[in-house]
Order: C-alpha cells, then sequence, then structure tokens
C-alpha cells in the first residue's frame, strides 16, 4: 500500500487540482464564458424538449450521474474544509465550483454528441468520445478498465461502509446484515437497466436533497443572527494562507470520502468522466442542453448542499467537534436533540445507496464498451453487488488508496481530451447559444 500511497501523493498533488481548474478557466475562455453571460439561455435549455428517442428524461439521467455525486463527501468534505481553513475555505469551494461547471458541461455535451445506439438504447461516455473523437482506442479502453476497477472501490467498498455504520449508529444493525440486504436491493434494481436505475434516482435524490436541505435550515435557521456575521467573516477570511490551505484540504477529502480521492478535484465529480455515461441515456438531440444539466449538477452539489453544510457548522460553531459527520452531527444536536444523529445517518445511507446504484451501471457500462458479452455484465453485476457484504464490514483504507489511483488517470485522461476538443465544445455551445 506503500508504493500505491506513494504514486497517489505525486499524482494526487497540487499539480493535478491546478491542472484541473486551469482546464476549466480554459475551457470557459473558450465557450466565451457562456454560463455567466447567458443564464436566462441556460435555464430555457433545462426545460427544452426532443422527440428524440431514449431510455430516460434528461431530468432523470441527470439525477442518475447526481447519484455518484452527492452525499457522504459533501458533508465530511465541508467538515474538514471548515476545521482546516475556517470560514474562507467555503469561499474556495464556490470558486471550484465556477471551473467545474464547464469541465461538467463540457463532458457531457461531448458525451451525448459521440453516444451510440444499441438494441435500441443509447450507451455513451468518455470511453466512446476518447475513441471516436479523439481517434484513441487503446486510451479509451483503458479509461473502461480503470472505470470497472473505481466501481469495486469507490463506487461500492467506500459507499457501504459509510451505509454500513451509519445504520448501525442510527439503528443498531450490523454492518453485514446492512450489506447483504443493501446488495440484494441494489441488484433487483439493477437489472432493470438504466430505465429502473434512473426511476429510482430521479425520486430518491429530490427527496434526499430535500430532507437535507430542510434539516440545514431548521439548523441555520435556529441561529440566522449569526448569518450577516459568518458571511463577513467568509469573504474576510477568503484571502488568507489559512483559508486556501483548508479550501483546497476541503475539496481534497470531500472527494477522497466520497470517492476514495485523497488528493484535488471537487466535490462535483466534474472532469472525472463518468457523469455522461448516465445522461447518454436521455432523450435529447442536442449535447449543449444535456450539458447544461451538468451545470445545475454542480450548482446542487457544491453551490446549495455544501454551502448549506458550512453555514450548519460555521453558525454554530462546531467546527473543532470531531471528525468526518461529527461537527454536522453536533450541529444539528441543538435543534433536534437526540434525533440529530439518526437524521443525518438516515440521510448519508440512503446517499450512499444512491451512489452505489449509480456506479452500478457507470461499471455495467464500462463492461458492455471493452466486450460485447452479455455473461460478462452479469458476472460483473453478481461480483459487484456480491462484495457489498464483505467490503460493508471491512476497512477501506487499502481500497481508498486503489481508488486514489483508477480515478486520478481517469481524470487525468478525460480532462486532457477535453481541452483537445475545446474548438469542438466551443462551436456546440456557440451553434446553440447564439
Amino acid at each position: 500500500m506503500g508504493f500505491i500511497a506513494e504514486i497517489n501523493r505525486v499524482i494526487f498533488g497540487p499539480a493535478l487540482f491546478f491542472g484541473v481548474f486551469g482546464a476549466g478557466a480554459f475551457l470557459a475562455a473558450r465557450t466565451r464564458f457562456f454560463i455567466l453571460r447567458r443564464p436566462a439561455a441556460i435555464v430555457k435549455a433545462l426545460f427544452s424538449k426532443s422527440g428524440e428517442p431514449g431510455a430516460v428524461s434528461p431530468f432523470a439521467a441527470a439525477c442518475t450521474a447526481l447519484a455518484g455525486t452527492l452525499g457522504v463527501g459533501n458533508i465530511v468534505g465541508v467538515s474538514t474544509a471548515v476545521a482546516a481553513g475556517g470560514a474562507g475555505a467555503l469561499f474556495w469551494m464556490w470558486v471550484s465550483a465556477a471551473a467545474a461547471a464547464v469541465l461538467k458541461y463540457s463532458e457531457v455535451a461531448l458525451g451525448i454528441k459521440y453516444r451510440v445506439r444499441k438494441n435500441r438504447e443509447w450507451h455513451g461516455g468518455a470511453p466512446y468520445y476518447i475513441k471516436n473523437a479523439a481517434g484513441m482506442p487503446r486510451a479509451a479502453a483503458v479509461f473502461a478498465a480503470l472505470c470497472v476497477a473505481a466501481s469495486f472501490t469507490l463506487g461500492n467498498a467506500v459507499q457501504i461502509r459509510a451505509a454500513a455504520q451509519s445504520a448501525r449508529i442510527a439503528a443498531g444493525i450490523p454492518p453485514v446484515a446492512t450489506g447483504a440486504a443493501t446488495a440484494v436491493f441494489c441488484l433487483a434494481v439493477t437489472f432493470g437497466g438504466i430505465k429502473r436505475i434512473a426511476s429510482f434516482t430521479s425520486r430518491a435524490v429530490p427527496v434526499l436533497s430535500a430532507v437535507f436541505v430542510v434539516i440545514a435550515l431548521a439548523v441555520i435557521g435556529a441561529r440566522a443572527q449569526r448569518i450577516p456575521e459568518i458571511m463577513a467573516q467568509i469573504v474576510r477570511s477568503a484571502f488568507t494562507p489559512e483559508a486556501g490551505a483548508g479550501g483546497a484540504a476541503g475539496i481534497i477529502v470531500s472527494r477522497a470520502v466520497r470517492y476514495g480521492m485523497a488528493r484535488g478535484l471537487g466535490s462535483n465529480e466534474a472532469g472525472c468522466g463518468t457523469a455522461p455515461t448516465a445522461h447518454a441515456a436521455a432523450r435529447t438531440a442536442s449535447g449543449a442542453d444535456q450539458g447544461v444539466w451538468g451545470i445545475a449538477e454542480v450548482f446542487v452539489d457544491t453551490v446549495v448542499l455544501c454551502t448549506l453544510c458550512g453555514l450548519m457548522i460555521l453558525v454554530n460553531g462546531t467546527g473543532d467537534a470531531g471528525e468526518g459527520v461529527a461537527p454536522v452531527i453536533e450541529a444539528a444536536r441543538g435543534v433536534f436533540g437526540a434525533a440529530a444523529a439518526p437524521l443525518v445517518c438516515v440521510c448519508i445511507y440512503f446517499f450512499a445507496l444512491s451512489t452505489i446504484l449509480c456506479w452500478s451501471y457507470y461499471g455495467t457500462e464500462a463492461v458492455a464498451f471493452l466486450t460485447p458479452s452479455k455473461r460478462a455484465k452479469a458476472v460483473y453485476l453478481s461480483l459487484f453487488f456480491a462484495a457489498c457484504v464483505p467490503f460493508s464490514a471491512v476497512g477501506t483504507e487499502f481500497l481508498w488508496q486503489l481508488s486514489d489511483l483508477s480515478v486520478g488517470a481517469m481524470t487525468a485522461l478525460n480532462v486532457a481530451v477535453l481541452c483537445a476538443r475545446s474548438g469542438e465544445i466551443a462551436r456546440m455551445t456557440r451553434d446553440r447559444f447564439k
């Protein structure tokens, strides 16, 4: 593990984080900062309709992709940011969202353009545009293989462990029992394909997000008189060295907890190249229109949920209450009392459940890209969900290190392709948002 950790220390150092951030700035310039210039047109594009056949609606596809980014990382990542850098760290998470939004838009737009139709269903994602747009079939195969590996580690082990711990805290359920029950439920949903997964996530994700928002607003509202003071503190302390370091740490750890990442890249999966897989199934003929849903994902994940989580901690001064989810539970305790821990833990469990479902689909699509064998898909799903049982009860340190390696390589490859195809992305954007 030490060898892998050393590789990750190099790969996931400041260079990759600033490289991804710089790529976002570059793509924003190539698209003429349309996100800032055309907000009304972007909102209108969210509700555009297309007669293009597809498995799911654009909204359902976005919910499926969003299921892979919400949850544990938002809570633990922001807790770490505030503990490490104080209030100013929240400012730098907002800055990261600006670059992340255009990255997510770009990869989703390319994913729609280069998706392919097989057996009356759309299939797409980063492997398809790496192969067909960039002309790199071997690199596309490597990306797909890394995605399969990452699905077992960051998409399964880290998530089921968090879910099992939450179930034990909230209801005293043994971790192995949680793993087995989760595996059976997810297997039943996943074998229904993208339609059934999207049906679940399009209902679960809005409800889960709304529940967490209500909890956060109740906690923040109880100490609303401190909000002006906290907002001033965020701006005032944003440009201190401690705040910058804390913001980077929060970004790093949010990725670490949610995906097993130990370095950089933000709390919203932008640049990783997985989200286009879910969006490829959408009923739309416009990559730019569907890309706008990617922007919405970043807004919900980072601007809304991360901000509310950070304000919960700051207005209650619980940033030093412990590690992980402890500062959030302690902040909620003032309003919800003994119910705070079960409430937060139930949210974590269902966020983790949605993430497992989302990543099982990513892995299935990666397997399908590598081989047309239906048996390979069935074997993958069987192994993926069988792994939920042992993963629920074992430590995940080594698996986190493997996740760091696979996701870092995926991100580096995907972001390089996005920059190489920046002219094409700019044309798609210009044609749609004239």
